[in-house]
């Protein structure tokens, strides 16, 4: 394999000089106030408590009835 090829590839690629930035994410958002939406919160909230309530409800009627039978069981 001769040089010349080697020499052709590895010649230096001018990159134009051109603001990159201009097309980052970072100073668009930056920019802009962001903002949120409360019904959305809202309701996720909303979900989130009756998922903790159901999950209270069923522990609290495991261990009553856990109660109860073990009450059964000991008489």
């Amino acid at each position: 394999m001769s040089t010349e090829s080697l020499n052709r590839t590895s010649k230096k690629v001018k990159i134009p000089e051109a603001d990159l930035d201009v097309l980052s994410k970072d100073k668009i958002d930056q920019n802009r106030k962001k903002r949120t939406c409360i019904n959305a919160l809202n309701q996720k909230l909303y979900a989130e408590q009756k998922k903790d309530k159901v999950k209270n409800t069923f522990i609290i009627c495991v261990v009553i009835i856990s109660v109860g039978l073990f009450g059964l069981t000991v008489t």
